[in-house]
């Protein structure tokens, strides 16, 4: 799958090399479809209103959820168009700025995604100058379309050591968009993308439960693009630059761990449920160093009914 390369501010596209057959084959996933995934409506989103701020700029990075060309998957693992590898009995990957799960499967699209989770309390001592974003999306994991719908907090420490928190929705290839909602460490916040079939758009909303601050916004896909939303995310990463062997990324800032939960997804034939299902597959996503020995660098735990966390490991 290609890679797009930004501009500041740039989204982030999930600049995966798979197919949808891929997919397909290592997602099938067991379980019970879950009865916890509400579905978000329009006329909720729009009672919130819009309460954004200018376009994002200054991190001059996407958030690109980059897998390394070949993955430590091991004996058994098979092989995409491009060479990215896969282990079909655990659906593991590796990445080189994201630690998480994508849901997909073979033709399966997805409507809804919504997830709870902590703002992390960053360890700016240990991570000056680090980045890290946390968020919910569809779209970009399978399949040829580089387009993302996507919500999150961006959780950043400075040179000098200062943390600094905002909230953001994306339409990727369009610019990331910066709320003016204050979001701070510890505060509980929902991040859901939801596709409209009536409005054929899509629904973006944050809401910090912990202060009662909100936005939502609903946006068209980009002009020219298609948004299938072949799969739906729940991500922790870091920002990257610049694209193929030239692929930048960003030192990932110390946020300790991110638990998310209540995590709700339905695909556009009605299945609920939430990572792992009847009707998809769950693939875990874990961040390495980008040469060997591959340490890891963030996370992700055992999925439990509709909650895992993220770690960050940054082993040396």
């Amino acid at each position: 799958m290609p890679k797009i390369s930004r501009a500041a501010g740039a989204a982030a596209v999930l600049a995966l090399a798979l197919s949808a057959a891929v997919a397909a084959g290592v997602s099938a996933g067991r379980g019970t479809a879950g009865r916890d995934a509400a579905q978000v409506g329009a006329a909720d989103l729009a009672r919130a209103g819009a309460n954004l701020a200018r376009p994002g700029a200054g991190l001059g990075a996407s958030r690109r959820l980059a897998l390394r060309p070949v993955l430590t998957a091991g004996a058994g693992a098979i092989s995409g168009p491009t060479g990215v590898r896969m282990r079909p009995a655990e659906a593991s990957a590796d990445s080189l700025n994201s630690a998480g799960y994508a849901a997909s499967r073979g033709g399966t699209r997805f409507r809804l995604v919504r997830a709870t989770f902590f703002v992390p309390f960053l360890n700016c001592a240990l991570s000056k100058g680090a980045f890290s974003d946390d968020w919910a999306g569809l779209g970009g994991f399978v399949g040829k379309s580089v387009t993302v719908q996507q919500v999150g907090i961006q959780a950043n420490c400075d040179s000098a050591g200062r943390g600094a928190y905002r909230a953001w929705f994306d339409m990727y290839p369009h610019r990331e968009m910066f709320s003016r909602i204050r979001v701070r460490a510890g505060d509980s916040v929902t991040a859901s993308v939801f596709y409209d079939a009536s409005t054929n758009r899509f629904n973006l909303a944050l809401t910090d439960n912990t202060t009662g601050g909100r936005f939502a916004v609903t946006r068209g896909c980009p002009a020219g693009m298609t948004c299938p939303a072949l799969s739906a995310e729940i991500i922790s990463s870091a920002p990257t630059r610049g694209s193929g062997r030239h692929l930048v990324v960003k030192p990932l800032a110390d946020y300790g761990a991110v638990s998310y939960a209540s995590i709700a997804i339905t695909d556009r034939s009605g299945q609920r449920s939430g990572l792992r299902s009847a009707f998809w597959g769950a693939t875990r996503i874990l961040q390495t160093e980008a040469s060997a020995p591959f340490r890891l660098v963030s996370r992700p735990t055992q999925i439990q009914g509709t909650t895992f966390d993220t770690y960050w490991s940054r082993e040396k």
